[in-house]
């Protein structure tokens, strides 16, 4: 029955989300078929002005009834009106238990107290630390229970200490990876998002909050100072390219990782032994435990037939959740364990805990491409200072 959108953004989704298309239908029983309206890859769907909810406005002959998406396209579908709310849905749903998901994420997937998507993939920033390079200059490795932002700072100069051994003269520290987008005039891509740092400092901003006020606090400008050190004072910044190389290397001393199970390259890629163990986002106070809900579904303001759809779109992620990454419903460490499988029993046992007092971020395709050209790019590729960057970040904003 229904038809399902699909950005088709390769860096997004991966194939084992569409094939769970197939395996809905076979699930469903014959009731449903989930044929594809794909939206095309191009340099409008990578612009940070790009409208999800725009696009699915001009398909009038193939409206789809259920919506595939991430967080950043959330709120542009929303007030759009191409998502139907969900609250009756899953309230005369027997088999929906919300506390089976992981706390906070269903409320990513709300706009002003309506519920409106269904995440069904998460993922928890962390810190990638190379205990080998760490032993080779003697740095001990972060304390998981107080890994704090001047400790990220204080490790990463020691780690670049490694430049001083033979045959290591090229290692980096840490990578602020940030650089001008060679096709899109304007945009600035990233790996090491401010946003990231900024939400760690100061918890929600923006996005479902609908607030900027916490970028003035003095907790924002402690994260804009400490990406300022990183990047200009102590010269980390990097390109893609360079940091790919030190990475395959064993030469990248530690850097920071939306880990989602999609990918985990630092754990296969090297050339060497880098042994790279997993530790908490570094925290500003308090751990506030940074998090993203990357993947999303949610039925069509164009469906025919919304219980159908909805249905349809309860098969269609239970076949999601089964695949190998972090899925929205909770799991136990030796569950995610068997999941994701490059990771260690403790490095399980830590992003449950993590997940399990975890921060979503909610920004919007808009305002990650304003703090990347502003924040990040003002710092990184401009030498502005923590104070100017965060202060136009704001004001383009809004806030």
């Amino acid at each position: 029955m229904p038809v399902v959108a699909v950005r088709a953004r390769a860096d997004l989704w991966l194939p084992s989300v569409f094939s769970a298309f197939g395996k809905a239908e076979v699930a469903s029983e014959g009731r449903y078929t989930y044929p594809e309206v794909a939206i095309k890859d191009s340099l409008e769907t990578r612009s940070s002005n790009w409208s999800y909810g725009g696009e699915l406005a001009l398909r009038s002959d193939s409206a789809p009834a259920i919506v595939n998406f991430g967080q950043g396209d959330f709120i542009d579908l929303v007030e759009t009106e191409s998502l139907l709310p969900l609250d009756q849905h899953f309230k005369d749903d027997s088999n929906f238990d919300p506390d089976a998901y992981w706390p906070g994420v269903l409320a990513a997937g709300q706009f002003r107290g309506v519920q409106y998507a269904l995440p069904y993939g998460v993922g928890i920033w962390v810190v990638a630390f190379s205990d080998n390079l760490a032993e080779a200059v003697r740095v001990s490795p972060p304390s998981p229970e107080a890994f704090d932002s001047q400790e990220f700072l204080q490790k990463a100069i020691a780690l670049q200490g490694a430049r001083s051994l033979p045959g290591y003269e090229d290692t980096q520290g840490t990578a602020v990876i940030v650089s001008e987008n060679p096709v899109l005039a304007g945009e600035v891509n990233t790996s090491t998002p401010g946003y990231a740092f900024l939400h760690s400092a100061i918890g929600p901003y923006g996005g479902t909050t609908g607030s900027y006020d916490g970028l003035r606090l003095s907790a924002a400008l402690k994260a804009a100072e400490l990406y300022h050190d990183l990047a200009v004072k102590h010269s980390l910044g990097i390109s893609v390219e360079e940091s790919w190389n030190r990475l395959q290397e064993a030469k990248l001393g530690m850097f920071v990782h939306l880990l989602s199970g999609r990918s985990m390259f630092f754990k296969t890629a090297t050339v060497g032994e880098a042994n790279y163990s997993l530790y908490p986002f570094p925290a500003f106070g308090e751990p506030v435990n940074p998090a993203e809900a990357w993947g999303m579904l949610g039925v069509a303001a164009t469906a025919e037939d919304a219980d159908a759809a909805y249905d349809a779109m309860r098969v269609l992620d239970r076949q999601i959740q089964t695949e190998k990454f972090i899925p929205a419903l909770r799991q136990s460490p030796s569950q995610l364990f068997e999941r994701l499988q490059l990771l260690t029993e403790t490095e399980s046992e830590m992003v449950v805990d993590l997940l399990e007092h975890a921060s979503y971020i909610t920004l919007t395709r808009r305002e990650r491409g304003v703090l990347n050209r502003a924040f990040d790019g003002g710092i990184a590729l401009h030498g502005n200072s923590a104070d100017e960057a965060l202060r136009r970040a704001a004001l383009e904003l809004g806030g």
